[in-house]
């Protein structure tokens, strides 16, 4: 998760998006001032910086998609701002004077496309020999959009990137940011676990597409996707 002081933008993180990429991209403009929140696997040319701080749980947990029991383990780590922070929280902490006035973006991507890069990663990570259908089955999912929505599932952020266009949505951003940088140059940090070249669409049997999509339902309704 960033904020941008100088630039005036919030680019709330979810998951599976290429997001860790683009932190670390947007590292080299960073100013003292900025938050850059820590990530999970540290990033070469990434350095978290002003994200501690002190807050007060409960009045957190009276925030819609805030799970109280996090911030209290966030606060004994004194992590006033932290990876995948939902924007229910960065606003209420942020200020709702700055966040209307910051460029507040996100990155989204197809539920079902989402899920196969989710697979391949949780698996290899935790040394699983799980078929697709068995985790499938079973889980973890990622879904998001309690990320970027308030309590009655409206969209917080100015914009949703989308995953399947992210070269021409990102320049688009920087361009409106007056960011000096270009979509060419984003790596993909995560892009290790070995992922084969195949449609996201072969790996799904008619009952896991449903699967998915029930799963999914909200980030579906809200972004339009399909199979």
């Amino acid at each position: 998760m960033v904020i941008s002081h100088l630039y005036k933008y919030v680019f709330v993180k979810t998951l599976k998006v290429a997001g860790t990429s683009l932190e670390g991209l947007l590292y080299t403009r960073a100013h003292k001032n900025d938050v850059f929140t820590p990530i999970q696997a540290p990033l070469p040319g990434h350095h978290p910086q002003n994200y501690r701080g002190l807050f007060y749980p409960p009045h957190d947990a009276k925030l819609p998609n805030v799970n109280s029991d996090k911030q209290w383990r966030e606060l004994r780590r004194l992590y006033k701002y932290y990876n995948h922070m939902p924007a229910t929280l960065i606003r209420d902490r942020l200020g709702e004077e700055a966040w209307d006035d910051y460029f507040t973006f996100v990155i989204e991507r197809n539920p079902w496309d989402k899920t196969v890069s989710f697979f391949h990663m949780y698996t290899q990570r935790n040394d699983l020999d799980w078929s697709f259908e068995e985790y499938v089955e079973r889980g973890p999912y990622v879904t998001s959009s309690h990320i970027f929505t308030d309590g009655d599932g409206k969209i917080l952020v100015d914009r949703v990137l989308r995953y399947e266009n992210l070269h021409d949505d990102l320049q688009e951003v920087f361009d409106r940011l007056e960011l000096d940088l270009s979509s060419d140059d984003l790596p993909f940090a995560n892009n290790i676990y070995g992922r084969p070249g195949r449609d996201y669409r072969s790996y799904y049997t008619p009952h896991t597409a449903d699967k998915v999509a029930e799963v999914f339902a909200d980030e579906i309704a809200l972004l339009g996707y399909s199979f």
